[in-house]
């Protein structure tokens, strides 16, 4: 004989009484449960506006061609018999990478050895004139060609690490053994006040020296007789770097597995491990800003500039 089988009845949950519905088993399946809700729809707040992009540099704009450098700021004439390229990744961000290039003009660089390296990914929108002010990955080919700089294309967007090892793979192309390369948000300046404690320049016969000048001596100091193997010399940790480049190639590059962050770390660890000396000293003065002067003319002291930031700066 089959058992008898009790069910047991379910027992309400102790926060149904404290709900404000109705009880559903007691309405009919069709009817709809309690009041009517009135649908609402609910919008995200409208984000900030930040005002548009202005021209920082409109003496450049304006006149179409270079701004001249201070009579003591300009680069040695013959060239030195050194290629010093100075190599500058930009992403996005146009008036900072204006700024950064043209500082070290004003700092002595010479516009040629200058290479804009363009990593925006855009397939070359930017050379064609495709792209606003407005636009985060805006360049200004003629603005930079004006300038005497030139620029590169990399053929797509590079992460930081295989953006560096397109300047590598640049260098081996171009038959650059060294090469010097900074960020796009560095600004430097000639140092005004140079210490005479500083060995990399001839004081006897030249009490003054730009930052172009003390990077290149820095440079022949390192290739000197009797230094140890190196294969970065650091100016301001790598705002503003100079590479051996086969130092670079020996230990195998960066790598490409480590995006962004902690790319250097790893890249500088395995150079000291391979028995590189990465030194470090100062030529000038190496700021990481994170806005544009008003008026980039200030760094050319062209008359009626005035350097100011526009809203909050922080120099690092």
């Amino acid at each position: 004989m089959r058992a008898q089988t009790h069910l047991r009845q379910p027992q309400a949950h102790p926060w149904a009484l404290q709900l404000p519905y109705p009880d559903v088993r007691e309405q009919s399946a069709q009817a709809p449960v309690g009041e009517q809700a009135r649908y609402v729809k609910h919008y995200k707040p409208a984000p900030h506006r930040y005002p548009p992009l202005e021209d920082h540099f409109p003496w450049l704009t304006k006149s179409g061609k270079a701004p001249p450098v201070p009579e003591r700021h300009l680069p040695p004439s013959p060239h030195v018999d050194e290629a010093t390229p100075l190599l500058v990744g930009f992403t996005t961000n146009w008036p900072l990478l204006l700024q950064c290039v043209s500082s070290y003009i004003a700092a002595g660089w010479p516009p040629a050895d200058i290479y804009v390296v363009e990593n925006t990914g855009t397939f070359g929108a930017n050379q064609r004139d495709e792209l606003s002010l407005q636009n985060p990955s805006f360049l200004n080919h003629t603005a930079l060609h004006q300038l005497g700089v030139n620029v590169i294309i990399t053929p797509t967007l590079l992460s930081f690490a295989q953006l560096q090892n397109f300047f590598l793979h640049t260098s081996l192309m171009r038959q650059w053994r060294y090469f010097f390369w900074t960020h796009q948000d560095a600004m430097v300046f000639s140092d005004q006040d140079v210490k005479k404690k500083d060995r990399d320049h001839d004081w006897d016969h030249d009490p003054f020296a730009t930052l172009y000048e003390r990077a290149i001596g820095l440079m022949r100091y390192l290739n000197g007789p009797d230094m140890p193997p190196w294969a970065t010399h650091f100016f301001a940790y790598d705002l503003f770097t100079l590479v051996n480049r086969d130092a670079y190639l020996d230990v195998g590059g960066w790598d490409t597995h480590i995006p962004f962050y902690a790319a250097d770390c790893d890249m500088y660890l395995r150079l000291h491990w391979g028995g590189y000396w990465q030194p470090q000293s100062e030529a000038g003065l190496v700021f990481d800003v994170g806005v544009p002067l008003k008026d980039i003319g200030a760094l050319f002291r062209l008359p009626g500039s005035h350097a100011a930031f526009s809203g909050h700066v922080q120099l690092g």
